[in-house]
């Protein structure tokens, strides 16, 4: 059986999918945990305080959305940590992809591990940060989403491997 690596288009496809899982299981943690966190943003930010800069119609308009919006990187979590434990989110599953060593080998436990903790440094330091209500932390969180996202990006080149898969030697392999 040949394995052959997959590229940015499909990848992006699988994650809109499982950006949809996550929307879903978010819609479903609104009352519960999307509630806490979204408690746990207005403190953060100082809602409503005199000094704060989350003044006027933003804060109304993510009071609104708050409890989808903020339990948000909770529930991506949830959806992603398949792909540590099964090789494969659900978009990832529906397209018959794998994460895989480098060498097209079986990526264990470990390696899936750290892609995950590599991937996901952006949602688990927010979703870190609305727990401490610490500013410092949710503007690391944005720097290490953007540098996630921008390092996937080389999955554009001949090697089509993102940031994470090249930290963790591994690759998105598709079974023909």
């Amino acid at each position: 059986m040949t394995i052959r690596r997959r590229g940015l288009g499909i990848r992006l496809v699988s994650a809109s999918i499982d950006f949809a899982f996550g929307l879903a299981v978010g819609l479903l943690l609104t009352g519960t945990a999307g509630r806490y966190f979204a408690g746990r943003a207005a403190i953060m930010l100082r809602v409503g305080s005199p000094d704060s800069v989350w003044l006027g119609p933003i804060p109304m308009v993510l009071g609104i959305f708050g409890n989808l919006a903020y339990g948000l990187p909770f529930a991506l979590i949830l959806v992603l940590l398949a792909e540590m434990f099964f090789g494969a989110g659900p978009g990832k599953y529906l397209f018959r992809m794998r994460i895989a060593r480098a060498d097209g080998g079986a990526a264990g436990i470990g390696r899936r591990a750290l892609r995950w903790a590599v991937k996901c440094s952006g949602l688990w330091v927010m979703a870190l940060a609305l727990l401490l209500g610490s500013q410092l932390l949710a503007l690391l969180s944005l720097a290490a989403g953007c540098a996630v996202s921008a390092g996937s990006l080389l999955a554009l080149g001949p090697e089509r491997l993102s940031l994470h898969d090249r930290i963790t030697d591994t690759g998105i392999h598709g079974m023909p």
